[in-house]
């Protein structure tokens, strides 16, 4: 087996694109636990392994534990894996860990405009552990994180609201017609933008 033989250090920089390219197809170059940027480059990002490579060597080269990941020191994965002072490896539940691509975080976490990050109510106990465990181990109420989804949140819901305004004050129906248009280039955007879920539950939508 190639991870008997190799480690991470054998990895060259043609694999870790190659990697980079699968990843993503589905991140759509977001960090996969923040929704903050994730790509390939200095500062910028970096192959984050779920389950550490450290203590479970036999996963490294384990497509289902690879994930794009932010480059922070102060949140998500680095954070996570991080050394402290005394050689002490940073202690969490790794099987209370929320799997981002076994089960939705969406369904764990709720999202504020203020960028604030909670567990969700009306959990069962495991997930509640889950849902507590997860923003702890990798920060996610990180001082920067909050600031940064809140501004997310407040630039996309001044756009929706604008539209909305309009939508349903206007009485041309062309211009009807273009705040319609708007609005929903707005939700497309919203999909792939950073911090995706949490603009898509604190940002106030159009009822349906």
């Amino acid at each position: 087996m190639y991870h008997t033989t190799h480690t991470w250090k054998h990895m060259t920089q043609a694999k870790k694109r190659h990697v980079w390219k699968e990843l993503g197809k589905f991140q759509n170059g977001l960090c996969v636990y923040c929704e903050s940027k994730a790509v390939k480059g200095k500062n910028l990002g970096h192959i984050e392994h779920f389950y550490d490579k450290s203590t479970h060597a036999n996963l490294t080269f384990d497509w289902n534990n690879l994930f794009g990941c932010c480059d922070s020191k102060f949140h998500c994965g680095h954070y996570k894996d991080q050394t402290l002072p005394g050689g002490i490896r940073r202690k969490y539940n790794v099987n209370l860990l929320i799997k981002p691509d076994v089960e939705d975080p969406e369904n764990y976490f709720q999202f504020f405009p203020s960028g604030k990050i909670e567990k969700k109510h009306g959990l069962s106990t495991l997930d509640e552990q889950k849902a507590i465990e997860t923003i702890k181990a990798l920060k996610l109420d990180d001082s920067s994180l909050e600031r940064s989804r809140e501004q997310q949140i407040t630039h996309f819901q001044s756009r929706v609201s604008a539209a909305l305004s309009i939508i349903d004050n206007e009485d041309d129906e062309e211009t009807i017609v273009l705040a319609i248009s708007e609005y929903t280039e707005i939700e497309q955007e919203a999909k792939t933008a950073l911090h995706r879920t949490a603009i898509k539950q604190a940002v106030i939508w159009m009822t349906n």
